[in-house]
């Protein structure tokens, strides 16, 4: 008994293959794990006729040829199946041969003493499901925030149908919006799917190509999950459909985030730039928005975990910071107060970042030598109260020449001043935050306008010294 392919809920053949040695049977019953349903015609076999029925809560199927033909020796036939959300507790599954006709309706697992039965055996290693692997969703975890989910998922296609769209469900209490202001095809640039609410899809007029793709959604995230949620409701389930609505691939069980302590009352980050021609110097802006303040840093904050130590800013890949200085990094709000340090502690900084001089990386734990130019982290004076309001700060960084599959940008809130990734379990809270083509125009970020303007300035500044410095610049002025 096998199958080539057994997503979690989708509808598949199921290949059985039978010796009856010295028997002979005119009937098959089969009867399958619990949580697997035999659809109503369920043959996909010329040679067999199949109708779907009940044993004792489980799903099982009654099987005769075609004609006057009777089951004898050794045979192969499909069965179609629709699979169980999640893996079943048991893979075993029954054959009962039968001696003689009975009714579908009333069919029992008769023992030996019965003159009904030919024959019968099981298989109890059956098959695992094979949901989708490759696939993760990224959010900020933050209660009662509409925010921005990054949904990344591997499609491949493992036989000729081709998927055209895409569902996803929430966990217990989570709403999911593909409205227009969150809807990001990060890799299908162009698209214009078909936004459905329930549940939440995504339907393309062609059929999605393979490959990684990244959907970024909105996601309203409750208060907290209900003691009483059952497994199922922990989870998003996420299911690839074709055009008739079949699934083709699925992942039922795809983790969602803790949710953060209330004490933590986060929300609006946001991106702005001054410059969005590939390859040019810009004045990147970001701010995160505080609605509740956060006060010194306490044992029974960091207890509760409501420690927030460092801001680490991921840009994408090809982007790259052009700080030299502490000084090229500016925050907006006066209310921000720098980590301090001591006068001779060279490890100790409010504003981190990888440069060509520096000895080993502030960010890559597993080969120092290489550095790091698209993460920048920002510590604050975890001895001072920060108050509610939007905070921003600026900093020089190149675009490159190609813009990257994924554009998104991550800003993550960090319990340790020493987190060097979205992924480290110090990052308590990560945003999404949606990046920008080529030749975009930056929005404009509440009380940010002069801090960008003298960044500009700055970024021209140094601009202007890098060109005087250039050998062509000299060559030039020797000449006149």
């Amino acid at each position: 008994m096998s199958a080539a392919d057994a997503p979690p809920s989708a509808s598949f053949p199921v290949n059985i293959s039978l010796s009856l040695r010295n028997a002979t049977a005119v009937a098959l019953h089969v009867i399958a794990p619990y949580g697997f349903v035999f659809a109503q015609n369920c043959t996909v076999s010329a040679s067999i006729a199949c109708v779907s029925t009940q044993f004792q809560g489980q799903s099982s199927a009654y099987i005769t040829p075609v004609g006057n033909a009777e089951f004898t020796a050794s045979f192969l036939f499909q069965l179609l199946v629709m699979a169980p959300s999640t893996e079943p507790v048991s893979h075993t599954w029954l054959i009962q041969g039968l001696s003689a006709a009975v009714d579908p309706t009333a069919l029992a697992f008769v023992d030996s003493s019965n003159q009904s039965q030919a024959c019968w055996g099981e298989f109890r290693k059956g098959f695992v499901l094979t949901p989708l692997r490759e696939i993760a969703v990224e959010y900020a975890a933050v209660p009662l925030i509409t925010t921005s989910l990054s949904l990344t998922i591997n499609i491949q296609y493992r036989n000729r149908s081709q998927a055209t769209e895409l569902r996803m469900l929430p966990p217990t209490n989570y709403e999911l919006t593909c409205a227009a202001q969150y809807l990001v095809l990060a890799t299908l640039p162009g698209q214009s799917p078909v936004c459905g609410r329930s549940p939440m899809s995504l339907r393309f007029p062609d059929s999605i190509p393979e490959g990684e793709h990244i959907f970024i959604v909105g996601v309203t995230v409750p208060i907290e999950v209900p003691p009483s949620t059952s497994l199922s409701g922990l989870f998003f389930k996420v299911t690839l459909h074709d055009r008739a609505g079949s699934i083709l691939d699925s992942n039922m069980q795809v983790p969602a985030k803790r949710i953060t302590s209330p004490l933590l009352r986060v929300e609006g980050a946001a991106l702005a730039w001054s410059s969005s021609t590939p390859s040019a110097e810009t004045s990147i802006t970001f701010s995160v928005t505080l609605k509740r303040s956060l006060p010194p840093t306490t044992p029974a904050a960091t207890a509760a975990g409501a420690r927030v130590a460092a801001l680490l800013l991921q840009m994408p890949r090809g982007f790259e910071h052009q700080i030299i200085y502490p000084t090229d990094v500016t925050s907006g709000n006066p209310n921000f107060k720098e980590r301090q340090c001591a006068p001779n502690d060279a490890s100790c900084a409010w504003v981190q970042y990888d440069t060509q001089m520096n000895i080993g990386s502030y960010f890559n734990t597993h080969n120092r030598s290489d550095k790091v130019f698209n993460k920048v982290r920002i510590s604050r004076d975890e001895t001072q109260n920060m108050p509610a309001g939007t905070y921003h700060w600026t900093f020089p960084a190149r675009l490159p020449s190609v813009l990257p599959r994924d554009t998104s940008w991550h800003l993550s809130l960090c319990s340790s001043r020493f987190c060097t990734s979205d992924k480290n379990t110090s990052a308590i809270i990560t945003f999404v935050v949606p990046g920008f083509p080529f030749g975009a125009t930056s929005p404009a970020l509440p009380g940010m306008n002069q801090t960008l303007r003298s960044s500009a300035h700055r970024v021209l500044i140094r601009t202007s010294y890098k060109l005087i410095q250039s050998p062509l610049f000299l060559l030039l002025l020797c000449r006149q």
